[in-house]
């Protein structure tokens, strides 16, 4: 009998890893001073290493820093990433902008309008007769209940004249929906107090947030915890989607995206747009608002909530 050992040899490939791709968002771009914002790295590839230069002289190494810019002005914010197959750069010019501190007439009065129209599943444009002068902060309520049809309000290409809106059902319907009355808050950028004190926020972020809760720091503390309205404002992915917004507090709120159930429930990067208001009630730019919120006692069924103020006709 003989023996013998076999012996296999075994070529080892060493795939490259990923070179890095810079990319972050923030959220919020515009404040009044003293503002702080957190950074968040949204780089491809595979990182080790970040470098962050917010402009007004601040850097970190942090992944996801937060930082507070102590004066008015505009600033340009860079990322470089880093990894074992290279470094990539990303510069966001004139990214973050901080305006002064309130007390001034600019941080009275931000511009406003409201209105009210009739959607269905086609797209419609919507012009402002308001004059913004910069594309303003635009959400929508839901939808009224004349076609019970599951669907949601999407909004896209807001500008500093107008913007489109239409309503869309969840995928798994035909998408053809009948008329519903809806209205819309259109409000401009930044952070604001009345004159009674009321602190008003309106901004934007850009997110992908779907398995996870999105932090949203605001610019400044409210005195209480205001009441947040928020929409989904780009079309990025096509797919139906709403947002819902959890643990508000004074100093933030949290955000994520949800698709049907059916689907696997991730989605592409969108801008959501967000109105946070004290809860008060008074004049606005002429317009009468109340602000408020119902306890936890919403469900399934009509509820029914009573204004706390005269309302001369519908708001």
């Amino acid at each position: 009998a003989t023996s013998g050992v076999l012996i296999r040899t075994v070529d080892i490939v060493v795939l490259p890893s990923d070179p890095p791709t810079a990319d972050f968002t923030v959220s919020a771009q515009s404040g009044t001073a003293p503002f702080t914002a957190t950074f968040y790295d949204r780089s491809l590839g595979e990182v080790t290493a970040w470098s962050w230069n917010f402009g007004d002289g601040g850097t970190s190494t942090a992944q996801n820093p937060q930082h507070t810019y102590g004066e008015p002005g505009v600033y340009t914010v860079s990322l470089t990433a880093s990894g074992p197959d290279g470094t990539d750069s990303e510069i966001k010019w004139d990214y973050i902008t901080v305006s002064t501190s309130p007390g001034g007439d600019n941080l009275q009065y931000p511009q406003l309008e409201v209105g009210e129209m009739d959607i269905d599943y086609q797209w419609q444009w919507i012009g402002f007769e308001t004059t913004f002068g910069e594309p303003p902060i635009v959400v929508a309520k839901p939808l009224s209940a004349y076609d019970e049809t599951p669907a949601t309000v999407r909004i896209r290409n807001i500008d500093s004249k107008g913007f489109e809106i239409r309503v869309q059902e969840w995928d798994y319907l035909n998408d053809t929906h009948g008329y519903e009355m809806v209205s819309y808050l259109a409000m401009e950028p930044g952070s604001w107090e009345l004159d009674d004190g009321t602190r008003i926020e309106a901004n934007r972020l850009e997110t992908d947030a779907t398995t996870f809760w999105e932090s949203v720091a605001f610019a400044r503390s409210f005195g209480i915890a205001p009441v947040v309205l928020a929409a989904v404002t780009t079309e990025n992915g096509t797919d139906a989607v709403v947002t819902r917004l959890r643990r508000i507090d004074v100093d933030q709120f949290e955000v994520r995206m949800y698709e049907q159930e059916l689907n696997t429930n991730s989605h592409v990067f969108e801008t959501i747009s967000y109105i946070a208001w004290e809860p008060s009630s008074g004049t606005l730019d002429g317009v009468p608002f109340e602000v408020g919120a119902t306890p936890d006692a919403v469900n399934h069924d009509p509820y029914a909530i009573s204004y706390q103020s005269a309302f001369a006709a519908p708001p």
